[in-house]
C-alpha cells in the first residue's frame, strides 16, 4: 500500500499523545514496559497473530463441523482505523488441523472437563519441558518458537470471548438448560417461543430477532433444541425472555420444598 509506513507512524504519534482513551494496543502496559521503551530507536510494530477455525466441503451439511480446518492469521494492529478492518490487510499465514494449544488437555479431557484444571495450561517451564521431550503428537510443540526470545507465550496470548462464549459454551449451555426444563415440564416451547416473540427489542435489535426454537434429530437419533448459526451470539435476550416464567418456576419449587418439610417435621 502507498505510503502506508507513514500512515502508520502518523497513527502511532496519535495515539501516544492522547491519554483519555485506551484505543489500541500499543497504549496497552505490557507494550509500553516491555517492548517500547527496549526499542526506542527502531521502528517496531505489533503483529497480532490469531487463529479461527473454517469448514471446508459441505460448509452446510450434517457432518460439516467435522470437517473442520485452522487457519492462523496475521494482522498489524497500529495500522490506522480505516485499513486495519479491511481484509486485504489480514494475512493467512497458516492451515492446519489441531487441537487448541493454550493447554495440554487430551481431547477426552476437552470434552469431559467441567472445571478449569490450571495444571494443564502451558506455562513457561511446561513448553521447556515439552521441547526437550521432542515428541510432537504427544506434546503438540515441533520445535522452538521463532519469535520467542521476543514475546512470552505465557504472557501473550488471549482468547476470543464472542467465539468461546457468546458462540460456545454459552449458547450450548443455554440450549441444554432450555432442553431439559422442557423435557421435565418445567417450560414448554410454546412458552419460549411466545417469549421470544414479543421480546421488545430496540432500534439496533431489531435487524437481529431472534427466531423460535424448535427440535430437530441428532446424530445419535434422539431430539435436540435447535439454536440457529447466526443467532448463537444473541444468548442474553433469550434468558432475558423467559427469566420471568424461571422466577415463577423457582418459587413454585421452593414452595413446595417448604411445604413438604412442614408436612414431614
Amino acid at each position: 500500500l502507498p505510503e502506508v509506513f507513514n500512515q502508520m507512524k502518523e497513527y502511532i504519534n496519535e495515539l501516544s499523545t492522547d491519554k483519555t482513551c485506551l484505543a489500541n494496543f500499543i497504549q496497552n502496559d505490557l507494550w509500553l514496559k516491555k517492548y517500547a521503551t527496549k526499542y526506542i530507536d527502531k521502528n517496531v510494530f505489533p503483529l497480532f497473530l490469531y487463529f479461527d477455525e473454517f469448514k471446508v466441503g459441505n460448509a452446510l451439511g450434517s457432518y460439516a463441523g467435522e470437517q473442520k480446518l485452522k487457519g492462523i492469521y496475521a494482522s498489524l494492529t497500529c495500522l490506522p482505523p480505516y485499513l486495519v478492518a479491511k481484509l486485504e490487510n489480514i494475512f493467512v499465514s497458516l492451515i492446519f488441523h489441531s487441537n487448541c494449544r493454550i493447554c495440554s488437555a487430551t481431547n477426552v479431557q476437552c470434552q469431559n472437563m467441567i472445571v478449569e484444571d490450571r495444571k494443564l495450561i502451558r506455562t513457561f517451564q511446561s513448553y521447556e519441558n515439552d521441547l526437550l521431550k521432542n515428541d510432537f503428537p504427544i506434546t503438540g510443540i515441533r520445535e522452538s518458537c521463532l519469535i520467542k526470545c521476543k514475546i512470552s507465550i505465557t504472557e501473550n496470548k488471549a482468547v476470543d470471548m464472542m467465539h468461546d462464549f457468546s458462540e460456545g459454551i454459552a449458547t450450548y449451555t443455554v440450549a441444554k438448560v432450555l432442553e431439559t426444563m422442557i423435557r421435565e415440564k418445567i417450560l414448554s416451547l410454546g412458552i419460549i417461543n411466545n417469549r421470544i416473540e414479543a421480546f421488545p427489542y430496540n432500534d439496533i435489535e431489531k435487524s437481529n430477532k431472534l427466531r423460535p426454537l424448535y427440535f430437530t434429530q441428532s446424530k445419535q437419533g434422539g431430539q435436540k433444541l435447535k439454536v440457529k448459526q447466526h443467532q448463537k451470539c444473541f444468548v442474553a435476550p433469550y434468558t432475558i425472555a423467559i427469566r420471568h416464567q424461571l422466577q415463577l418456576c423457582y418459587r413454585k419449587e421452593m414452595s413446595s420444598s417448604v411445604t413438604d418439610n412442614v408436612l414431614f417435621e
